[in-house]
């Protein structure tokens, strides 16, 4: 009876029940398991840049894939990343606002902690999935450009 339990018990640790070793499979193939299999991503144009004493102005204008109307009431957050050290200097989630008047752009302004090129990564989350990037060059202190 005991060698017939220690039997069961390696059996079923090293097998995978049907459907699960497929499931393994896919998420070994795509890491980026977060987004939604079949959605289609927004179009999203970003511009970032510096205006001046470490500020970052972030404007972005989302629009509809095919039909590339605004998207309006949207969930948009961005990060800041430092590129000569990654994850050392990163800062958000910064909620991006519509800017009234102006369907689908969205802005925000932030601060970054030291001169150097950074990563703005942008993220759309509602109502369609997106993600875009856009490096800007933030210099001396009274640089406004």
């Amino acid at each position: 009876m005991t060698i017939a339990v220690a039997v069961s018990g390696v059996a079923f640790l090293t097998t995978r029940p049907e459907g699960r070793a497929e499931a393994a499979a896919s998420a070994t193939a795509h890491p980026d398991s977060s987004r939604p299999t079949g959605s289609i991503a927004a179009v999203l144009d970003v511009k970032a840049r510096h205006v001046g004493n470490l500020q970052v102005q972030i404007e972005v204008q989302a629009v509809s894939p095919g039909t590339y109307q605004p998207i309006t009431m949207a969930r948009m957050v961005a990060w800041t990343d430092m590129i000569a050290m990654p994850t050392s200097h990163r800062q958000g989630p910064i909620t991006l606002m519509e800017v009234p008047g102006k369907r689908g752009t969205y802005s925000a302004l932030t601060n970054v902690p030291m001169v150097g090129e950074y990563d703005v990564r942008i993220e759309l989350q509602q109502p369609l999935p997106a993600e875009a990037h856009e490096r800007v060059d933030v210099q001396t202190v009274g640089r406004t450009s």
